[in-house]
């Protein structure tokens, strides 16, 4: 899921305007400082908000991935992966290293937008 999540961080998802009716939230007080967790509660609406307001083609197919992650349905990666560019090929990878537990072995790229959304 954290994967899906590092994808859809870099589209306009956070943006939007009904963004936090997409999530639910959950308090974890069991660490030293508590902790707020958002988690989205309907991938498949995301993916047809994507569509429906016309993300860039980069953004739908990384919402796309994004979803499969999330849910295990089936993506094309001929189509979710390709989308011409650095730093979209950069989050594929990410997502592709935090998925399967390698994210501590690998460095996560930060972007301006990122450290937005986490500070």
């Amino acid at each position: 899921m954290q994967a899906a999540v590092h994808l859809l961080t870099f589209t306009a998802f956070p943006h939007q305007h009904d963004a936090v009716s997409m999530l639910e939230f959950d308090n974890d007080d069991d660490t030293d400082a508590p902790v707020t967790a958002a988690f989205v509660r309907d991938w498949p609406t995301v993916e047809s908000i994507a569509v429906a307001r016309r993300w860039g083609t980069g953004a739908q197919r990384l919402v796309a991935l994004a979803v499969s992650l999330a849910s295990g349905e089936p993506v094309d990666l001929r189509d979710a992966v390709v989308a011409g560019g650095h730093a979209h090929a950069r989050r594929v990878i990410e997502a592709m290293a935090i998925a399967t537990g390698h994210d501590e072995m690998h460095a996560l790229t930060p972007t301006a937008t990122l450290d937005q959304l986490i500070g």
